[in-house]
């Protein structure tokens, strides 16, 4: 009897990076052809939110956490090696649940072993953080009724996202998201359409 193979779906981890320099951390790893082999996919999350601009209204995408990258692999262990190898691991920290990826560690070639076991300690994001993600990197706002002080999502990507909402911004047409997102607590505005 044939044994069936299950394709794994591959995780998602997080790339900590200088603000303002994601896209630009993004292109130097997809430069580097021999680093595609470890990941399938790198992103990097964008949110829809309400700007004022004269006096108008409009719609913007921004992203949605800055000094963050994500990249889908499914050995991410080969990945980290291949960066530290490249000498361009002092740019990029990762998160995960050994606290040397917050500090940024520097890695001497003395430190071989200690670097095995901190790569292998990253935590990848989990199934219901990336749900959320998706839901606040939709393209279009969700629509918000506002009764008696209680917030409803109607219609769109965020429903379902109440709890979450900390406050309502009426004259831009955006709400504050505050929850946890890789093991600290984020607080992000995005793009509403209220219902009256």
């Amino acid at each position: 009897m044939e044994e069936e193979q299950m394709e794994t779906k591959p995780a998602t981890y997080v790339l900590w990076v200088a603000t303002r320099r994601e896209e630009y951390t993004k292109g130097l790893i997809e430069s580097f052809v021999s680093l595609r082999s470890h990941y399938s996919r790198i992103w990097i999350p964008q949110k829809a939110i309400h700007h004022r601009l004269k006096g108008d209204r409009i719609l913007v995408h921004q992203i949605l956490f800055p000094g963050y990258i994500l990249i889908d692999a499914d050995d991410f262990y080969d990945f980290k090696k291949a960066l530290i190898d490249f000498r361009i691991d002092s740019r990029i920290h990762l998160l995960g649940d050994n606290q040397e990826a917050m500090k940024g560690r520097k890695w001497t070639d003395k430190d071989t072993d200690q670097k095995s076991a901190f790569v292998r300690n990253l935590v990848p994001v989990s199934d219901l953080e990336l749900e959320y993600i998706q839901k606040l990197s939709a393209d279009r706002p969700s629509d918000m009724v506002v009764e008696n002080k209680q917030v409803t999502f109607v219609d769109g990507p965020m429903m379902g996202m109440e709890a979450y909402v900390q406050k309502v911004d009426f004259k831009r047409g955006n709400c504050l998201i505050v929850m946890d997102f890789f093991g600290q607590p984020m607080t992000m505005w995005v793009a509403i359409n209220l219902v009256r």
